[in-house]
Order: C-alpha cells, then sequence, then structure tokens
C-alpha cells in the first residue's frame, strides 16, 4: 500500500467518522426540537412571540449545521483532490 493509497483511506476513515457523529447529533437535535416544540405549543404561559422566537432559533441553528456539514464536505473533497493529484 502506498503512502497516498493510506492517506486517502486516512481521509475516507474521518469523513465517515464525522458523517455518522453527525447524524448521530441531527437525532438528538431533532429529538430535543420536538420536545422544545411541544413544550412551548402546548403550555398556556407560551405566548406567540416566544414561539416565533423559538421557531427562529431552531432555524438558524438548523442553518448553522448544514453550514458546518457543507464546509466539511468540501473540505474532505478538497483534501481527497489534493493528494490524489501527487
Amino acid at each position: 500500500m502506498t503512502p497516498t493509497n493510506m492517506l486517502n483511506q486516512t481521509i475516507e476513515t474521518g469523513k465517515t467518522w464525522f458523517d455518522a457523529t453527525y447524524d448521530i447529533g441531527i437525532k438528538f437535535q431533532e429529538q430535543g426540537e420536538q420536545v422544545l416544540r411541544t413544550l412551548v405549543y402546548q403550555a398556556p404561559w407560551f405566548d406567540e412571540n416566544t414561539r416565533k422566537t423559538v421557531d427562529t432559533w431552531l432555524k438558524s441553528y438548523k442553518q448553522g449545521r448544514e453550514a458546518v456539514k457543507k464546509a466539511m464536505d468540501e473540505n474532505f473533497d478538497n483534501m481527497n483532490k489534493i493528494f490524489s493529484a501527487k
């Protein structure tokens, strides 16, 4: 096995670990979101403004999470291109 092949395998392993961890994080986030939404939408002491704030916060969180995933995917692709070219 060449050093380039070993490096590419290492990169792929890192990507696999990241993807798996990311997917687990999404599952936890979705569960937390479901609990939070249930609480906020069913509790009478939360007004519409609070609900909108929670919705905005959750939307921002998802956008940030997707931006991190996109950046990591691009970085893994760039690393593969760099080390495959040698």
